[in-house]
This record gives structure tokens, sequence and C-alpha cells, in this order.
């Protein structure tokens, strides 16, 4: 597990430290390949599984697919962003525990912004993925950030989102955050279908703003923009 994590955010790293002319052939190219490690990183489905909780037992599969593409876009959309807002950074890799097939990798993140040092402890929570097409591998679906729990952070939004406005709604607040980015990049928003009735008083946010430290190298803190 921890190998993975020292590996993929190391091949993150070189590309992000690239300076291609922006909106260039190399620059897509380079964007593309980040997206591509952190979707070998990142278990997108253990993620919404485990912060969608029972409602996820009651979806059907089409649904369950809807809303994990919907979500990965958001993450991949904004993972770039985040990254690249700060490069000043040192991480060093600590414990590393193992479980049958689920594992904890503890780091420390270092991040020099304006002459100031802030420092975080980021546990990876990680799962072996046994039978997806890619073989045996360790996956990411849960970042811990000084004791604050990304999955049960979301796992009370989507709920909050869900009492109020349904399944439907939380999925609706979500497409239509994605087809805001998607216009801005030109491209075709994606269909939200009925949108349903806004309660009284309106649900808070799926997401709180990432500490500076973790939306750096945790992978799963893009989520939290989305």
């Amino acid at each position: 597990p921890k190998a993975t994590l020292q590996r993929l955010n190391s091949d993150v790293d070189k590309r992000l430290r690239a300076t291609p002319v922006p909106g260039s052939a190399e620059d897509t190219r380079l964007k593309n390949e980040v997206k591509e490690f952190a979707s070998e990183l990142l278990n997108y489905g253990e993620l919404c599984k485990r912060a969608l909780g029972e409602h996820w037992d009651k979806m059907p599969p089409a649904q369950r697919t809807d809303f994990v593409s919907t979500l990965k876009e958001l993450i991949e959309r904004n993972y770039v962003k985040q990254l690249k807002t700060n490069l000043d950074y040192q991480v060093t890799y600590g414990d590393e525990s193992i479980d049958g097939n689920e594992a904890r990798v503890t780091t420390t993140v270092k991040i020099a912004t304006k002459g100031k040092a802030t420092e975080a402890l980021i546990d990876y929570r990680m799962i072996k993925e046994t039978s997806g097409p890619k073989g045996e591998r360790w996956m990411v679906y849960d970042v811990i950030t000084d004791e604050l729990s990304l999955v049960r952070n979301y796992r009370t939004q989507f709920q909050r989102i869900i009492s109020g406005q349904g399944y439907d709604g939380l999925l609706a607040k979500m497409k239509t955050k994605l087809n805001e980015e998607r216009v801005k990049d030109g491209q075709k928003p994606v269909d939200i279908g009925s949108k349903p009735a806004e309660p009284a008083k309106p649900a808070a946010p799926p997401a709180a703003k990432p500490t500076k430290a973790s939306s750096r190298l945790a992978v799963l803190e893009s989520l939290r923009e989305a």
C-alpha cells in the first residue's frame, strides 16, 4: 500500500511541475495523465458506497453507475487545479498497517506558504482491489486529515441533502456543478433530468473546503470542492 502511494504521488508530482503552454496539446496530455494516475489510486465505487451508506444498498446498478461517474468527473476536473496551487511541499511516509484486504498508511505533509510552514497528518485508508481489469492492487477509499474523515464528512452532507430533497436532489446538485465546469470548457452539459423542487431551507452544499495541506496530496480532497 505505501509503495503504491509513493509511486503514484511521485508520478503526479513530476507532471504537475512541468510548465507546458496553457491550452497546448502538451498541457492537455499532462492533465489527462494526472487524471489517469488519480483513477489508479482512488476507488470511486468504494468511496460512493461508504459515503451513501444504506442509500447505496437501495440503488439499482444503473443508478450507482450514474452517481459514481458524476462524482468521478467532478473529482478529476478539480484535481489538477487544487494540486497546482502550491507545489512547495514535502511528504514524509510513515507507518503502514494491513488487516486483511484493508490497510492504513500514515503520511505527514509540510507546506511552505508565504514563508510559513504548515504541517498536517494525513492517513490514507486503502482497500485491496482483486476483481478489477488490472488485477490485484491497493486503492484509496478514504483520507483522514488531522482526524477528519472524508467519507464520514460526505456521509453527513449527503444524508442532509437526501433527507430534504431525496437522492434525485443530491444527484441534480452534483450534475449542476459539473455542468458549470463543462460549460467553462466549452463542452456539452450532461442531462440533469427533472430537477426536484427546492425545500424551504436549502440543504448545505455537499462539500466542505479542503485544508491547504491535504488538498495538495490527497486525491480525495479534490472531492471537497465538488
